[in-house]
Parts: C-alpha cells; sequence; structure tokens
C-alpha cells in the first residue's frame, strides 16, 4: 500500500463567545460579538504518505465562520532524502468575509532539521504573518549526552514586517536539563 489518502468530511463547531473579540489584528475595528455561534465547514484534500521522499498534503476547507464565511487553503510539503535530513515548508491561507469587511490571513513557514544521530540534532525554523506583520526565525541545537540529560542551545529573533524586516527581539538561551538518580 501506498499510504496515499483523500479526506472529505464535515466539521461542526458550537463556539460561545464571552467577550467579544477581533480576528485580525489589521482590522481590528471588524468584531465578533459575545454569543453562542454555531457554524459548518467542509474540509477535502489529499494526503500523500510520509513514508515518500518527498510528500505533499492539501487541504481545502470552506464554511460559515461566526457572523460570515471562511475559506481556507492549507498546503504543507515535506523533503527527505535522508532519513537524518528534512527541509518542510507550510502555507495557511485564510479568506475571512464578515459584515464590514473582507481580508486575508496567510502564514507562511519554513523548517529544516538535521539529525547527526539519534541524541544529536539542529533545527532551524522560520515564519511569517501578514495580518500581524511579523516575521521570526528560531535555531535550536539539542544534545542529549545521556538518557534524560540535554543541552539546548537556542537563538530567537523576531521581526516586524510592515513595510521591511525590523528587528523586534532576540534571544539567545542556553539550558541544561540533568537527571540525578534517585
Amino acid at each position: 500500500r501506498s499510504g496515499d489518502w483523500f479526506r472529505s468530511h464535515g466539521v461542526y463547531t458550537e463556539d460561545t463567545v464571552n467577550a467579544s473579540f477581533s480576528p485580525s489584528r489589521k482590522h481590528s475595528e471588524i468584531t465578533i460579538p459575545q454569543g453562542t455561534y454555531k457554524f459548518t465547514t467542509m474540509e477535502i484534500g489529499p494526503n500523500f504518505s510520509q513514508k515518500r521522499k518527498l510528500a505533499s498534503d492539501i487541504m481545502l476547507k470552506l464554511g460559515s465562520y461566526y457572523t460570515g464565511r471562511k475559506y481556507s487553503l492549507i498546503a504543507k510539503s515535506r523533503f527527505s532524502p535522508l532519513g537524518r535530513f528534512l527541509v518542510q515548508a507550510d502555507i495557511n491561507a485564510n479568506w475571512i468575509q464578515l459584515p464590514g469587511a473582507n481580508f486575508n490571513i496567510t502564514t507562511v513557514s519554513a523548517r529544516g532539521l538535521y539529525s547527526f544521530n539519534t541524541d544529536f540534532f539542529i533545527k532551524l525554523f522560520a515564519q511569517w504573518n501578514n495580518d500581524k506583520e511579523t516575521a521570526g526565525i528560531n535555531f535550536l541545537l539539542n544534545y542529549r549526552y545521556k538518557p534524560g540529560s540535554d543541552l539546548f542551545l537556542v537563538y530567537d529573533n523576531g521581526f516586524t514586517a510592515s513595510d521591511r524586516l525590523r528587528q523586534k527581539n532576540r534571544t539567545i538561551l542556553l539550558k541544561l536539563a540533568h537527571l540525578f538518580p534517585l
């Protein structure tokens, strides 16, 4: 068997909103008022086996969304030419139609992972969000020097991305987790 499959199903959601909120940072004047909302979403799309060196998942979602409608496209691609190396790219695009505004919220992310062995790996992650106007890069090094004990080195860099990238924050973290036998 190939492990590939096709999904097609409906999702019923009931959500009670206790305090009004805005689903978009860019369109903060648009709010979802308090109340109980019932909406239905149809999800369809193929999924390809993760056993493949190159695999993709694509899903289209259509349905009601609080006081309007929402259409989403979610696409994920994964490339793993060797068992120890992985590159993945994801896009999550949402087109939202509400009384008073139509807008798009999209998140794009990419990830790379390389395992030197079962105890030592590095990971790189980058993400951009058009609604929050943010971007970020995160690097992680993890070394398990004995079972239950790890050394982590993390570098995180956040940016605002309204007209051009401007650094918002930067973090460097070194963490040592050691398991003490009792």
